[in-house]
């Protein structure tokens, strides 16, 4: 077979533009479809709560799913070891700076602020930080803490991981931070969380635990009086501690709680703690973990200039009052705004203060006025400022995963089944109803634009080129699946041509958001594909859907089989997988499970899920469209492989 010059076969003269439909609104229209409908029998499930019997069956019934989505809680015995590090001394308080080992070797570092004059025992408060890289020391959360003091409560401000002095990425030896902190920090393991299949909040939330430990067997603190704070991220770590601590006995988020459907309205996208895997799947929101605190007395504290909408706000606040009204007890349950943009505002710290003085019933001792912050390196509990500088034998959220992940034996059969369920569930199926809108003549070749349906609502498309002389007879067929699919075609034309060459056809694969379907930017971002792009705030919703890019588009490339015998002239039943680069995974987790695809190619594969999991640092470019999360609980892609071929496939 001859073929002509490169200058004769321009695959640049190739449009592969959809133009019969707006692929761009598609997946956001799918997204929302599912959350509504997901929402809309969860609503009705609320609504028939008419007594507390029934709500306190149902708080329970979201609790054991709350924990079973995150993954369940660590477990450790016995009140947490604590080391108190330094001391300040003020008029009016005392900031006693500490270390609790909340876990064997995970050390949290904190701050109890003592009021002067306190002897007897008194209400307390744990703190939250949200997303500083200064966590406690940060002066906001120093002010709010100092507040909260000067009405006479201890106050525990503790640094989350990844925060203050418990930066996860710190090398102790050159002194400087491999990865950003707080959200950075965050989203780097959180992933390595989410490939097991639960959520980083899991450790954050047993650290707020722990913390409770300490405070309820503290001789100043009244254990029966504790409450809890925090905005932000702390808004997060607040909520779910109201879900899954019993002892608070009251509550006041900041600046977190709106609504899942106003969130995904916003464009907004959430952090690593705030991406619950299949909580907008059981349609829960932001009510329902209002609701678990019923009938505790709760304020939500929020800002009219929020990206947390506060029509959201509103509208979910008003929504939970019935529950507390259940009990008679709709008085507990309040909101509060401050005129500002997002943070926790000295307007909402007063606020709070005066909440939880009249929840608990405290007549607060005379204290002088607030004292300005302090430098943060008054507040250090370690010597160097972090706690991996001082003890670098401490665990870190990576250590963690990798020691869970460890003690695991792999189980392939199970793997491929939690594989095959994955990429089937929640599917909406469709005719294919293969369009081919376009035809271009390339020397000795021809290639044809096509697109048809994957699923109810989405698009995959693709560019079919054969030799010009084999039109008439039926052809072997190569799919062809690489990063930006038809978008690419130039980067691979030598392969294209050799392919051709040894007598068959290829089809270039774009699958549900590739190359020509790329969705609608999020925000105005170009790339879909940087941090907080696109595809992370695509796959995030999908995430909490129950769902993943990789799951997904592993569908679309099963269904792209069933068009091969839709596209005149090809022979459907003599089939080649061709694969080049990470994107190819969904290719590979295909051809696990579907017998059609047994000839397989890959150039340049994806790592196995389980070396990114055990490597303290990764490339996390795109990183999330290519994981299917928690398959590595069982086995790793490649196990999978492997015994496949080790037996009959």
């Amino acid at each position: 077979m001859v073929f002509g010059g490169d200058a004769e076969m321009n695959f640049s003269e190739i449009d592969d533009r959809l133009t019969y439909y707006n692929a761009g609104v598609q997946i956001w229209e799918h997204l929302k479809e599912r959350i509504t409908r997901a929402q809309t029998l969860r609503n009705a499930q609320r609504d028939a709560l008419t007594d507390t019997s029934s709500l306190r069956a149902y708080v329970e019934e979201f609790r054991k799913s709350v924990l079973d989505h995150m993954g369940g809680l660590p477990r450790t015995e016995g009140s947490p070891k604590v080391e108190y590090c330094s001391e300040i001394r003020q008029e009016s308080l005392t900031v006693q700076n500490l270390i609790l080992e909340t876990r064997p070797s995970v050390r949290a570092t904190a701050s109890l602020y003592v009021p002067a004059g306190t002897t007897k025992m008194t209400p307390a408060i744990l703190f939250l930080c949200g997303h500083s890289p200064e966590g406690r020391m940060f002066p906001r959360y120093q002010t709010v803490s100092r507040i909260l003091a000067s009405r006479g409560f201890l106050v525990l401000a503790l640094d989350p991981t990844g925060q203050g002095e418990r930066l996860n990425y710190y090398d102790p030896t050159s002194e400087t931070l491999r990865i950003r902190a707080a959200t950075g920090d965050h989203e780097y393991a959180g992933l390595q969380c989410l490939l097991q299949g639960h959520n980083i909040s899991r450790y954050m939330l047993h650290d707020a635990m722990r913390a409770v430990d300490f405070l309820a067997t503290h001789p100043l603190v009244d254990a029966s009086r504790i409450g809890i704070t925090g905005n932000s991220g702390g808004g997060t770590q607040t909520t779910l501690m109201m879900v899954l601590e019993s002892r608070l006995a009251a509550a006041a988020p900041g600046t977190f709680v709106s609504s899942r459907r106003v969130i995904f309205d916003s464009g907004y996208a959430q952090d690593a703690e705030q991406v619950w895997p299949g909580f907008s799947e059981e349609g829960y929101d932001h009510l329902d973990l209002l609701m678990a605190f019923t009938p505790k007395p709760l304020c939500i504290l929020g800002v009219e200039y929020d990206f947390f909408p506060i029509e959201g706000t509103r509208a979910t606040v008003e929504r939970a009052r019935r529950f507390w009204e259940l009990f008679g007890r709709g008085e507990c349950l309040r909101s509060v705004e401050d005129r500002a943009r997002h943070g926790y505002t000295d307007a909402l710290g007063y606020a709070a203060a005066d909440f939880f003085v009249e929840a608990f019933r405290f007549d607060p001792p005379k204290v002088k006025g607030n004292l300005p912050p302090l430098p943060d390196r008054d507040l250090w509990a370690t010597k160097t400022g972090q706690i991996l500088g001082d003890f670098p034998d401490s665990q870190t959220i990576f250590d963690e995963n990798r020691k869970a992940l460890s003690s695991k034996a792999p189980d392939p059969a199970q793997a491929l089944d939690f594989l095959r369920k994955a990429v089937f569930k929640a599917r909406q199926p469709a005719d294919a109803n293969l369009r081919i809108t376009r035809e271009f003549p390339l020397a000795n070749f021809v290639a044809f634009s096509g697109f048809w349906w994957s699923q109810t609502g989405l698009i995959n498309s693709g560019i079919l080129l054969r030799d010009a002389d084999t039109r008439s007879t039926l052809t072997p067929v190569t799919v062809a699946l690489w990063e930006d699919g038809s978008r690419a075609i130039l980067r691979h034309d030598s392969w294209i041509r050799s392919e051709i060459g040894s007598g068959r056809a290829v089809l270039v694969l774009n699958v549900t958001g590739m190359g020509p379907l790329e969705p609608h930017p999020f925000k105005l971002n170009g790339d879909p594909k940087i941090h907080y792009g696109t595809f992370f705030r695509i796959n995030d919703d999908l995430i909490t859907l129950g769902d993943s890019f990789a799951a997904l588009r592993t569908y679309d490339v099963l269904r792209s089989l069933d068009v091969l015998r839709q596209w005149e002239g090809l022979n459907a039943k003599d089939v080649r997988l061709f694969l080049h680069g990470s994107y190819g995974i969904y290719g590979a987790l295909a051809s696990l499970i579907e017998d059609r695809l047994k000839d397989v190619r890959w150039i340049e594969p994806m790592r196995p899920y389980k070396e990114i999991l055990q490597s303290q640092y990764y490339n996390d470019w795109d990183i999330k469209s290519l994981i299917l999360p928690g398959l590595v609980r069982w086995a790793d892609w490649n196990e999978i492989r492997d015994s496949l071929i080790g037996g009959a496939h």
